[in-house]
């Protein structure tokens, strides 16, 4: 790391004691070769508003990698910006415009080095991948920018292109998988490259403009998803703010497939469904092969990813969201060309088919979903389900099982291969496998209900009792619970 600035030559003279120090930014020895100041190679820069609680940590990871880190504080109210400086940041005060390009371009005006890393206070890189990014910006490298895979980490399997993790790294050691975006972080610092959009924002458009390739770097940049809002409230107003961002943006480009996915997916955060499967269906019109993610862009054509357009996709999650099962089965089987290797798009067809009685039909597609992505756990859990309803227990506990273990911090793998085990007769397995989904989600009443129904046929009555109450306790107008008490000799 290029930590020593060379700034002056200082020549200290001691006379009669005194020491005085000549600054002469000319002054030079005849024969010795001229020395100039340093430039950094490599400026991290980062946005930040109210991140006491982790800005100095990650300042202070990435020492190692960077010459200097810019953090653009944008109106804090805590003490980020004094940790930032404390850590060994440069900050930069920005008075906030509900822009979030023009603070990223603060940040770019800001740095001195000839390569930017892009980096937000939740995120970090691994020692072990420093090497690849310092590769990629020293001397002689190619002039280039460079996409770089995210994983956010989270317990929730639910979600879209979710991946289970055995081993997370240190930050996000307590979840169980993550979900990967592509986006340029890494480019050199020119003035021709900016970032655009107000929200959501992006700088690949400017790049490629400047005439730039865009590659891929192997590094990963890790992020733990931000746990939710504990004021309601708060979390409205903030979701509020993004929607009405992310309409004006695509007001001024109602063409732009990329704006109108972003509106999508803050439309389905907040349960707008009518508005977001509007949004998507839009998207997926204005650019057919369209994908939130960058496996399917320019960035990374050698991308493994057959998952197709996520806007596809999404567009049929919020249809299914809308109950409209005929639409999402029509839609889907006419894209069909397209999403043949999607595990994600086999699984939605794979819900419609079911929901509209097409059992046979259903379970072709969720199959199919598993032979393009065996540990999709999404997949695991609807045809688990179908092998349930149609009194197939032992094939359901087969998927239930991998499920489990594809995710083991999910209360609802856990809980429904207990119940498969249990309806097998296995009561050991499915007392150990629901006993776990109690300690995973203390808040859920069906756990509590099927140790009590294990219980009660063991006899054990106390116990049995035990479980019911606290079942009711969680769920108090249950009417199954109410009615096993009521049977409890």
């Amino acid at each position: 790391m290029a930590d020593i600035r060379q700034r002056n030559y200082f020549f200290a003279f001691i006379i009669h004691h005194s020491a005085f120090i000549i600054r002469h930014s000319s002054f030079t020895i005849p024969g010795l070769p001229t020395m100039q100041a340093s430039i950094p190679s490599l400026s991290i820069c980062m946005i930040v508003r109210d991140e006491a609680d982790r800005i100095a940590r990650c300042v202070q990871r990435h020492l190692g990698l960077a010459d200097e880190i810019v953090v653009v504080d944008t109106g804090s109210k805590d003490e980020t910006p004094g940790l930032a400086r404390e850590a060994g940041a440069r900050v930069v005060e920005f008075e906030w415009r509900d822009d979030f390009a023009a603070a990223r371009n603060a940040s770019l005006e800001a740095a001195r080095g000839r390569w930017a890393l892009i980096l937000d206070a939740d995120e970090w890189i691994e020692e072990e991948d420093f090497a690849r990014v310092r590769e990629l910006c020293g001397e002689g490298a190619p002039e280039a920018a460079y996409t770089i895979a995210t994983r956010t980490y989270m317990n929730d399997a639910g979600q879209i292109g979710w991946e289970g993790c055995a081993n997370p790294p240190g930050d996000a050691s307590d979840l169980s998988g993550f979900l990967t975006s592509w986006k340029v972080r890494l480019f050199p610092l020119r003035r021709d490259i900016r970032f655009e959009g107000e929200i959501h924002e992006l700088v690949e458009n400017s790049i490629v403009r400047a005439g730039l390739r865009i590659l891929r770097c192997d590094a990963v940049v890790h992020h733990r998803q931000a746990e939710r809002e504990s004021d309601p409230a708060a979390l409205r107003r903030k979701q509020e703010r993004y929607l009405r961002l992310s309409r004006a943006k695509v007001e001024r480009n109602p063409g732009d497939p990329k704006a109108l996915h972003e509106l999508g997916m803050i439309a389905y955060e907040m349960e707008l469904f009518q508005e977001s499967a509007s949004a998507f269906s839009r998207a997926a019109s204005a650019a057919p092969g369209h994908a939130e993610s960058a496996e399917s862009t320019e960035s990374a054509k050698n991308s493994e990813s057959t998952e197709g357009s996520e806007s596809i996709v999404m567009y049929a999650a919020a249809l299914l969201r809308l109950k409209d099962f005929q639409g999402v089965r029509d839609f889907l089987l006419s894209r069909m060309d397209a999403l043949q290797d999607s595990a994600v798009g086999q699984a939605a067809l794979g819900e419609a088919l079911q929901a509209l009685g097409d059992i046979e039909g259903a379970e072709k597609a969720f199959q199919r979903s598993l032979e393009i992505r065996p540990e999709f756990f999404h997949a695991l859990v609807h045809i688990g389900n179908l092998c349930m309803a149609t009194n197939r227990p032992l094939e359901a506990l087969r998927h239930f099982g991998h499920a489990v273990e594809v995710n083991p911090k999910s209360e609802i793998a856990s809980t429904n291969a207990g119940i498969c085990a249990a309806a097998l007769g296995l009561l050991d397995e499915a007392r150990g496998l629901l006993e776990t989904s109690c300690r995973l989600a203390p808040q859920v009443w069906l756990p509590h209900y099927y140790l009590g129904q294990i219980a009660q046929v063991e006899g054990r009555y106390s116990n049995a009792r035990a479980h019911y109450e606290t079942a009711l306790q969680l769920d108090p107008k249950n009417t199954r619970v109410v009615q096993a008490l009521g049977n409890l000799p």
